[in-house]
C-alpha cells in the first residue's frame, strides 16, 4: 500500500480511478447490448410463440369441430342401426373409422408446446 501523504496521493488515486473507469466503462457497454440483444431474443420468441400457439389453436377447434360432426354422424347411424334401417350398417363402419382417425390426428397442445416452454426455462436460468 503507499505509504504517502494525502496531498501527494491525490493525483495517484485520480490515475487510478481513470484507469478503473476506463476498464468498466467498456464492460458497461457490453453488458448494455447483451441485455438488449437478449430482450429482442426474447420478444421475438414470445411472438413466434404466440403465432404457434394460436395456430395450435385453431388446429384444434378444427379438429374438434370435425369430431363432433363424425360423432353426430356415428350416434345417427347407430341409432338408424338399432331401429333397424337396412343401409346404416353399411355406413356404420367407415364412421368408426373415421372418429377413431379424428381423434389420433388431434393435436396434443402439451405435446406441441412442450419443447417452447422448456426453450423457455432454460433461456429464464441461463446466466
Amino acid at each position: 500500500m503507499l505509504m504517502c501523504r494525502p496531498a501527494e496521493a491525490t493525483p495517484v488515486c485520480d490515475v487510478m480511478c481513470a484507469c478503473v473507469c476506463a476498464c468498466v466503462c467498456p464492460q458497461k457497454q457490453l453488458a448494455s447490448e447483451r441485455i438488449a440483444a437478449l430482450l429482442e431474443d426474447r420478444r421475438i420468441r414470445e411472438t413466434e410463440e404466440a403465432a404457434h400457439r394460436q395456430l395450435m389453436n385453431q388446429q384444434l377447434e378444427d379438429k374438434a369441430a370435425e369430431l363432433a360432426k363424425a360423432e353426430e354422424q356415428l350416434r345417427q347411424t347407430t341409432k338408424d342401426y338399432i331401429l333397424g334401417e337396412p343401409h346404416a350398417y353399411l355406413a356404420l363402419q367407415p364412421l368408426r373409422y373415421k372418429v377413431h382417425n379424428v381423434i389420433m390426428r388431434m393435436p396434443s397442445l402439451e405435446d406441441s408446446t412442450a419443447p417452447a416452454a422448456h426453450a423457455h426455462r432454460a433461456s429464464l436460468q441461463a446466466p
